[in-house]
């Protein structure tokens, strides 16, 4: 025997906003449970070890007015472990070189003012920081770095970046780019 189920008028529509409520708890309770794994990957990542990062500089251009111009590269740190790491603090860059003769001495470029806080980086994500030297008026030689070696805070991690080539800081006659601020390495932030 057959059994016929009638529904009533208006008890579709019922049946439909109970079956949008449970699937609308389900996107909640998965979105809650991708959050809480991000926030313990976060959690439990190691400091970023010898070999784990690459590191880029790339010229970023001249920024400034009358007063102050200042020669930007964009450094860009980059996850190449299979495991999520993390960076912390400010990042220590030194430049070196020189390409001409008239230069010998590493100059350490100091941290920006403000917050150098940690960050994460899954494996494949990249985050960058900005250095900034100024150029000085009126120069009497010009200075282009080779490299810059970067250190990680904390842990004794050092990588090597080739300075942009072409990208020369001019100088009145002291024998480095200024010393102290406004030279300085912004904060490492998230993403590309």
């Amino acid at each position: 025997m057959r059994r016929t189920t009638t529904v009533r008028p208006g008890r579709g529509a019922q049946v439909m906003r109970v079956l949008a409520m449970v699937v609308a708890g389900i996107a909640v309770v998965a979105s809650g449970s991708i959050a809480h794994a991000a926030t313990a990957e976060a959690g439990t990542a190691s400091p970023c070890a010898e070999g784990a990062l690459a590191v880029v500089g790339e010229d970023a251009g001249m920024t400034g007015d009358e007063d102050a111009w200042f020669e930007e590269v964009r450094l860009t740190l980059t996850n190449t472990a299979s495991a999520a790491c993390r960076v912390e603090g400010p990042l220590g860059v030194r430049l070196t070189g020189p390409r001409s003769q008239a230069f010998t001495a590493a100059f350490d470029v100091p941290a920006g003012a403000g917050p150098h806080g940690e960050v994460v980086l899954g494996a494949g994500d990249s985050a960058h920081a900005t250095v900034r030297v100024q150029v000085l008026p009126g120069a009497e030689d010009v200075w282009e770095p080779d490299w810059m070696r970067v250190r990680l805070a904390g842990t004794g991690v050092s990588l090597v970046a080739a300075w942009p080539e072409g990208l020369a800081i001019t100088q009145l006659t002291a024998p480095l780019p200024g010393t102290g601020l406004p030279n300085s390495v912004g904060p490492l932030t998230a993403g590309a």
